[in-house]
């Protein structure tokens, strides 16, 4: 099973594509979704995603900073 990792600061987007996948990619595995680089990190290092999706423009650290 992958599991997959969502880093966004707009709650909406965060829940429309966990609604996406939830529909589109059954046996994948949703971690919960950060909001900034530095929960990016962390929860990266902890949860070891296989995918993550990575806003570029996140208050603090941004995505491709993170990354």
């Amino acid at each position: 099973m992958w599991k997959l990792l969502i880093a966004d600061d707009e709650e909406i987007e965060c829940l429309g594509l966990e609604m996406m996948i939830r529909k589109n990619f059954k046996t994948m595995e949703l971690l919960p979704s950060v909001s900034n680089g530095v929960e990016l990190i962390k929860k990266a290092e902890l949860l070891r995603p296989n995918i993550m999706i990575v806003d570029i423009n996140m208050p603090g650290l941004n995505g491709l900073e993170a990354l």
